[in-house]
């Protein structure tokens, strides 16, 4: 089977759809699947482009923000197209509804009949107004428009916990035989416990980007609750909520306790899991944007870690509270810290959740078995 998979975003970007993407062309490789990786040129990260596009529009932002994102949708649309002309693909599997949008788009115009495969990693709209606020009202109905053309175009549409397939049903009337619920995978293979060592104190990782709905400050507000214990928080990540963290270690006087590392690569965070007492994924409800099947949390499992995570949307579908992982409500700080002050003071228990944790991940999440359920979608719109 050849296969064009497809992303708005570029590979050098972080987040959930190039860790999905790493995962699908890893498991593909290895069976054989013959495929190519269609996305828009690295240019458009460029900070001068995002200028242009403002400064084009005399310094409308709501308006730079649609033409950046035509662009690199054409751009993905040209690179597209020329795969199509010399390659006898079968399908195409976008991962955004950018992607999905501009395919479709090209499909209709030059006559080519392709099945076409939608991953949906979480509601694009909801997260830019997440981020953006009202600050954007052109760019936020443009990305809505979008939306709801890719989920009608798609002929089946994959996502990756059941919140988000309600979110699709209710609110974007998809219907709901086209959506298909896949959870997140990981590689067990690389995400493996290592040698077994962890820190002699106490230490706990948040690998999360520091955006509302990722929840980080909570965590920091946990770990002021927990000074006396001697753990040590490691926050591996970036984004718009750093100043907020930082102000937070100031005004408690956590900086011997909380470290900020910014963005490192996935070698590090590795790295930093195996030697963690636990990873935590603090996730809060924001803007109707609701965690899914962390990645970050199946590669914690994987590498035998218990997760401390906010029971919300997909989190709540891959931990079972006291046997693979903890839940604790969302943004509740007093509930996460006394899950911490128990572990820290059972650490055997740990050891026990995290082999559970990663028995779980080899039976549901392993790269072989998720890209299982692909094939089927797969071979579905093939009419195989």
């Amino acid at each position: 089977m050849n296969i064009i998979l497809g992303t708005h975003w570029t590979l050098r970007e972080v987040g959930g759809v190039q860790s999905h993407l790493k995962n699908l062309t890893r498991i593909m490789t290895k069976q054989g699947y013959q495929y190519v990786l269609v996305h828009p040129s690295d240019r458009f990260l460029s900070i001068w482009w995002k200028a242009y596009c403002t400064l084009k529009h005399l310094g409308n932002t709501d308006r730079g923000r649609i033409d950046l994102a035509l662009r690199r949708m054409a751009d993905a649309r040209l690179t597209l197209e020329h795969f199509l002309k010399r390659g006898n693909f079968h399908l195409i599997h976008a991962h955004d509804v950018f992607f999905m949008y501009a395919s479709t788009d090209l499909l209709q115009k030059k006559s080519y009949a392709k099945p076409k495969v939608l991953t949906v990693h979480g509601p694009l709209w909801h997260e830019v107004r997440m981020l953006m606020g009202n600050r954007s009202p052109r760019f936020s109905a443009f990305v809505r428009g979008v939306e709801e053309e890719a989920y009608a175009a798609a002929d089946a549409i994959i996502v990756v916990d059941s919140n988000l397939r309600r979110t699709l049903v209710e609110e974007y009337g998809v219907p709901y035989a086209k959506v298909r619920v896949i959870h997140n995978s990981v590689d067990t293979d690389w995400f493996t416990p290592g040698n077994g060592y962890k820190t002699p104190n106490p230490s706990f990782l948040v690998p999360r980007r520091l955006v509302p709905k990722n929840g980080v400050p909570v965590a920091v507000e946990a770990f002021r609750r927990i000074a006396q214990s001697g753990a040590e928080l490691w926050i591996a990540g970036d984004g718009p909520q750093r100043p907020i963290i930082e102000g937070l270690i100031q005004r408690y006087k956590l900086q011997g306790r909380v470290r900020l590392l910014g963005s490192v690569g996935a070698e590090v965070v590795l790295e930093l899991m195996r030697k963690a007492w636990g990873v935590i994924i603090p996730s809060v409800p924001t803007e109707g944007v609701i965690e899914a099947t962390s990645i970050a949390a199946l590669e914690a499992m994987s590498v035998a870690k218990p997760v401390f995570a906010s029971g919300i949307g997909g989190l709540k579908e891959i931990i079972q509270h006291g046997e693979t992982g903890f839940l604790f409500p969302p943004g509740d700080a007093d509930a996460l810290a006394s899950l911490l002050e128990e572990a820290i003071n059972q650490p055997e228990t740990l050891g026990e959740i995290g082999e559970k944790a990663r028995a779980y991940v080899l039976q549901h999440h392993s790269l072989p078995i998720w890209f299982k359920h692909i094939q089927a979608v797969y071979r579905e719109v093939l009419g195989l």
